[in-house]
């Protein structure tokens, strides 16, 4: 590892800590005042005092959450998680001030194996940094770190299962593969799906760019031998997977979908709710131009690719499969970042290196987007086509290397701005009024009951401060349930109605208002 890398380490650091301090302002928290308040501090700090109070790290039950119920309800908020076990060694560290840093990390971590992902496939450390930089900057990323966090906390475990396929073909070793897809099962095993298809799909990637491979047999028998190097690590995750498998079985009832089989066979080319936008891969439309490339170059290992990547991305079946059949939404496209990624450094190395004839590649991609104008009439994603096609034309005017990567780099950081200042970000102020009147509620009660001699006007006062502390945690929680009140309400809507592809929660698009249907 050569010095510069260390630098371009720096970068990625700076870059993602100046976007932290622009958002919060320097003195909000990163997280939302929705989600991230009330589940992913809440919830992961439960886990906590209740390994703290049984001493068990898996307990049977969960006495008080929501009335008492199976532990493994609440699998999906990060139970077991290698990113939440290490906060009980913390006992003095609060949740929010854990899960800020932690958060930052995993950001950091992505771009950082990212990076050296990119590198170890031979491309130069400009380019590597070009394109780290606009991973750790893409729509989903970030945004859905003070949001949903087990949309992407699993990231640098599924870049580690990228590098132990590439450890797999170079020097045959699996211990690597492994143990990310254990990791990252662990993690988030709702999304971790979605990155095991992508871990299959850059196999068969690799698998086709070796000219050595050849046969159909020995294909077969290289495939099975990769299936059993998935299976081991989902196995070893069973003790997370059965259990809750089984819980979420039990718990589901039966339910109708007006979701049609044929309609999710009919391809749908709708390329901007797939890249653009914080529930989607989030790389914009340069993700979407870097997969036309590889149709483009005609190489055989591009075009398997290619091909594969358009089958997932563009029959809603796999969509709705990847949603576990309840919906369909493209955040489950979220774990295909890191391989949108590769192709975006793929398209700007073959740039640079004067591979492609950039009039020509021109024409082709606005060709192919005025045939898909029908599926995509979101005017601002053509407003960064347009953006990349003029600096297409200057690079190949004057053929200098930092048009390219300044712009791309400025594109990313403007997009990744503007997504993440559309978010409500949690005061200090407010989150310190709900842990303080959290703890003065359990310790007030608890006095209370243990004090034999109060005076009376004391006990009063006690207790008129108690209803205070009552009343405004109930303030905070009637808040969350009317947020979550409002997307059921929208999901609710939506499942009467045929699929959509062009928002996230209802299906009648134009200034649509979920009071509008009720009865």
């Amino acid at each position: 590892m050569k010095k510069k890398d260390y630098y371009n380490y720096m970068i990625l650091t700076g870059i993602v800590f100046v976007i932290y301090m622009i958002l919060t302002h320097f003195t909000n928290v990163f997280g939302s005042d929705t989600d991230w308040i009330n589940q992913h501090t809440i919830i992961p700090d439960y886990f906590r005092q209740l390994f703290y109070k049984t001493g068990n790290l898996i307990p049977s039950f969960s006495f008080n959450y929501g009335g008492g119920q199976n532990i493994f309800n609440l699998s999906y908020y990060g139970f077991l998680s290698p990113i939440i076990l290490p906060s009980y060694l913390l006992p003095f560290v609060s949740m929010k001030t854990y899960m800020t840093v932690v958060d930052f990390i995993i950001v950091v971590s992505s771009g950082i194996l990212f990076y050296k992902w990119i590198l170890s496939n031979k491309y130069d450390r400009n380019i590597s940094l070009v394109t780290s930089v606009i991973f750790v900057l893409s729509e989903s990323l970030i945004f859905q770190m003070h949001r949903h966090v087990m949309f992407v906390n699993y990231m640098p475990f599924l870049i580690m299962g990228l590098m132990g396929v590439d450890k797999l073909f170079n020097n045959n070793k699996k211990s690597l593969l492994i143990i990310s897809i254990f990791l990252m099962i662990m993690t988030s095993y709702y999304y971790s799906v979605g990155g095991i298809v992508v871990i299959g799909i850059y196999y068969l990637y690799r698998y086709f760019s070796d000219d050595s491979k050849q046969g159909i047999k020995l294909f077969a028998k290289d495939l099975g031998k990769f299936i059993l190097y998935i299976l081991i690590p989902v196995l070893m995750a069973g003790v997370l997977l059965i259990p809750t498998m089984s819980t979420l079985l039990s718990g589901r009832g039966s339910s109708e979908s007006a979701i049609k089989l044929t309609s999710l066979l009919v391809p749908n080319f709708n390329f901007h709710k797939i890249f653009c936008g914080n529930y989607t891969i989030g790389l914009s439309m340069l993700g979407f131009i870097s997969l036309l490339y590889l149709f483009y170059s005609k190489k055989k290992n591009n075009v398997i690719l290619g091909i594969l990547l358009s089958i997932v991305f563009f029959i809603p079946i796999f969509m709705y499969i990847l949603n576990g059949g309840l919906y369909l939404r493209a955040k489950c496209f979220i774990p295909f970042a890191p391989l949108i990624g590769y192709l975006i450094a793929l398209f700007i190395n073959d740039i640079i290196n004067n591979k492609i004839d950039i009039k020509k590649f021109i024409i082709y991609i606005l060709f192919v987007c005025i045939l898909l104008y029908y599926f995509n009439q979101k005017q601002y994603c053509y407003l960064y086509l347009i953006f990349i096609c003029l600096i297409l034309i200057l690079y190949n005017k004057f053929k200098y290397k930092n048009i390219i990567y300044i712009s791309l780099c400025l594109g990313a950081f403007g997009i990744c701005l503007y997504t993440n200042f559309t978010e409500d970000y949690v005061s200090k102020d407010m989150y310190n009024e709900i842990v303080i009147a959290g703890k003065l509620i359990v310790k007030l009660n608890q006095f209370l009951e243990e004090a034999t001699e109060m005076p009376t006007e004391l006990k009063s006062e006690i207790s008129d401060t108690l209803d205070f502390l009552r009343d405004r945690a109930r303030y905070y929680q009637q808040s969350y349930r009317e947020e979550i009140a409002y997307q059921d309400a929208m999901e609710t809507h939506c499942n009467g109605l045929p699929p959509c592809y062009e928002c996230e929660y209802n299906c009648n698009c134009e200034n649509m208002d979920i009071y509008d249907y009720e009865e």
